[in-house]
């Protein structure tokens, strides 16, 4: 349990601290006791310069009346980041200053917004062989100056977004350095999670949805991974995609919109392609149908297995996002092989969420 203390007189800035800290800290589940110090001989016992004020640990924080909402928002980020943010959700965007990490992260921050998360901006630096071989020295100096660089970037990529920010919604940022795949993986290893990250949109069909990078995290990552390809922008998501493939990890899928979307509730299009294999959508509807509105679920079979048809049903069905089951056998043959290719649709402006298995327990 943490304990915050709240330094003030009887006084509206004082019990709209104090309400916006109990709002924030109930939200994130993070359990806590507030304290209020009202007499004169408190202030002066800890040095309080002006009221209303807030301690957390040994920090004091005063709030600035000509900027509350600014200034309340920075002392809840002190606390929650201290927690971890509770149970946040937290949307990681990896950025490395290219254009499309910049449009995932855009895209991150307005899904942000929607879920009241911590939208959490890191770069990855990896020292070079050159960097490595040199004197202690110089090393040392590389990763200030990456670090200055990210700093910068992260000021120029906020400052517009500082006024923007929903209701709980958080921006953080971190600077990390290591094997970028390897340290995303690591790093987001933990619940509530939900990596955003761009494609490089090159030729080719494993390289027009995933970078190198994003291939790795995607294929290995045990948190949800939601791939933005190049343009895409978030409006809101009012219809899901499933692509259907097996029954036993199908069901699932309901927990997973729920856990990531929270009090949104999406349309949700179970779509399976024939196969010739009979594919029972009644046991489907009775799982799901446990969990999730009846009126929100919508079943399709598709005779025609071309991405054209799938195509078609997107956006015929304003579809924002198609969420695909990672499987447990191994991801990359699992979409590229032919079959899984005829299925998949790569649409320049649909992204893909991709999950674990394992994500809904």
């Amino acid at each position: 349990m943490i304990t915050v203390t709240l330094f003030g007189k009887p006084s509206y800035p004082f019990h709209y601290l104090k309400s916006v800290v109990k709002d924030k800290l109930e939200k994130a589940k993070v359990h806590y006791k507030i304290i209020e110090k009202t007499e004169l001989s408190d202030f002066m016992n800890q040095n309080i310069d002006q009221i209303p004020a807030l301690q957390f640990e040994n920090q004091i924080m005063y709030l600035d009346k000509t900027h509350s909402k600014s200034s309340i928002q920075r002392m809840t980020k002190t606390i929650l980041k201290n927690e971890n943010f509770g149970k946040m959700t937290k949307i990681i965007s990896p950025v490395d200053y290219s254009e499309n990490s910049k449009n995932a992260f855009e895209y991150a921050f307005e899904l942000g917004q929607d879920l009241g998360a911590v939208n959490k901006l890191i770069h990855v630096y990896r020292p070079s062989a050159t960097a490595i071989d040199e004197h202690v020295s110089v090393y040392v100096e590389m990763e200030k100056a990456e670090n200055r660089k990210f700093k910068k970037y992260v000021s120029s990529i906020f400052q517009d977004k500082t006024t923007k920010l929903g209701k709980d919604q958080i921006l953080d940022s971190e600077f990390l350095i290591g094997l970028p795949g390897d340290t995303i993986i690591e790093y987001s290893n933990a619940p509530n999670h939900l990596i955003v990250m761009g494609t490089k949109g090159n030729t080719g069909i494993a390289k027009r949805w995933f970078g190198s990078v994003s291939t790795k995290v995607a294929k290995s990552a045990q948190c949800p991974v939601l791939v933005v390809p190049p343009q895409a922008k978030y409006s809101g998501i009012e219809n899901i995609l499933y692509l259907a493939d097996e029954l036993d990890l199908d069901g699932g899928i309901v927990e997973i919109v729920k856990k990531t979307f929270k009090e949104k509730r999406p349309n949700i299009h179970a779509v399976h392609i024939d196969d010739g294999e009979y594919y029972d959508f009644e046991k489907l509807k009775s799982v799901w149908s446990k969990f999730y509105s009846s009126e929100k679920l919508k079943y399709q079979l598709l005779k025609d297995i071309s991405t054209a048809a799938l195509e078609e049903y997107i956006e015929k069905n304003s579809i924002g996002l198609i969420v695909l089951n990672r499987r447990q056998r191994s991801f990359m043959e699992n979409i590229f092989h032919e079959s899984m290719t005829k299925k998949l649709v790569l649409h320049s402006k649909t992204p893909l969420l991709i999950y674990h298995a394992n994500d809904q327990k």
